[in-house]
């Protein structure tokens, strides 16, 4: 007998015990599916937050969105733990972006082709920053405060001229 009718044998045996252990008349499902995630999309001033169960995230950003930006450590009561890949793509009118302490993570070309961005305040809780957050974005000063672990994060930041606190494990800015 090979592998698979032996497996076939004992799926069909465990599904008629459970059938006779139910009453008679009723029925079981047996659901494979994974649990769906779920969440609520909620926009506030500029930018539109992912809210889970016991996190939030940033999701987007209104490209019109200008001057100086500050991300809420919490938001509908739960904490902001990291900024979305592509979340402040193309908005060419922020000039400093301040993140709070609660964010873990920043996704892949989270603040890209940001022209104005020339200053970043990242909180203690970073600890992963995606490649090219800040591709094609003019940053010239980044304040770091925790530790991450990617390279490339500033990849094409000609003018960033110093980045402060930062302590990288082995990583290239």
């Amino acid at each position: 007998m090979n592998v698979n009718k032996i497996v076939a044998t004992a799926l069909a045996l465990t599904a008629m015990s459970v059938a006779a252990a139910l009453p008679a008349g009723s029925s079981y499902k047996v659901n494979t599916a994974a649990a769906a995630v779920e969440y609520s999309d909620v926009t506030s001033g500029a930018v539109t937050y992912r809210v889970y169960n016991d996190h939030v995230e940033t999701l987007k950003c209104d490209t019109a969105a200008s001057g100086e930006l500050v991300v809420p450590a919490v938001f509908s009561e739960l904490p902001v733990t990291a900024v979305g890949s592509g979340t402040f793509r193309d908005c060419q009118k922020l000039t400093s972006v301040t993140l709070p302490d609660t964010v873990a993570a920043i996704g892949e070309s989270a603040f890209s082709n940001c022209t104005s961005l020339q200053k970043i305040n990242i909180g203690s809780g970073i600890r992963e920053i995606g490649c090219n957050a800040f591709y094609g974005s003019p940053v010239a000063e980044a304040l770091l405060s925790g530790t991450w672990d990617r390279a490339g994060a500033f990849i094409s930041c000609a003018d960033l001229a110093y980045v402060i606190s930062l302590t990288a494990k082995g990583n290239t800015i």
